[in-house]
């Protein structure tokens, strides 16, 4: 049973950063938050890390429970 819900959590996280990449990405792209354009690539690349860290734990937490 744990799995699956750590499953359903990394499904629910994948959801989530997909949301906050899309709306940090079109307030920074579109003028909204004012940054350098190195700040943005860095902020995207940071993103996209912690979306991957985050998702290798939970994929690794059902793996040693199962």
């Amino acid at each position: 049973m744990r799995p699956f819900f750590f499953q359903f959590l990394a499904l629910v996280a994948s959801i989530y950063y997909s949301f906050t990449y899309v709306g940090l990405h079109d307030a920074m792209y579109n003028g909204q938050l004012m940054f350098s354009d190195d700040f943005k690539i860095a902020a995207d690349v940071l993103l996209f890390v912690s979306y991957y860290w985050t998702y290798q734990v939970l994929r690794h937490i059902v793996m040693v429970t199962v």
